[in-house]
């Protein structure tokens, strides 16, 4: 799992978007979007889904890509929490 954001300083009122990228084996098709604790100031629009899923050997490989569009209401520096996914390796 990697995240980005296309840039680090935004004015009042301003979108930011960050990324969420999921890369790996399995069913990416059935990984539900990452729960976030955005500070309360924040609107935040549903993510964009993307994916990329093809078969591969014993099974699937591919990305799962969570875009989401912050705008920030009130003036200030924010952080953005720290996100963790569960996973099983079967290996």
């Amino acid at each position: 799992m990697s995240a980005s954001i296309d840039r680090s300083s935004v004015e009042t009122n301003d979108a930011v978007t960050l990324k969420f990228i999921v890369e790996g084996e399995g069913n990416l098709r059935g990984l539900a979007a990452p729960t976030i604790d955005f500070p309360g100031d924040f609107e935040v629009f549903p993510p964009e889904v993307t994916e990329s899923v093809q078969p591969s050997g014993d099974g699937l490989t591919g990305s799962k890509v969570f875009e989401y569009v912050l705008i920030p209401r009130t003036p200030g520096q924010r952080a953005i929490p720290s996100v963790s996914m569960g996973y099983f390796d079967a290996a």
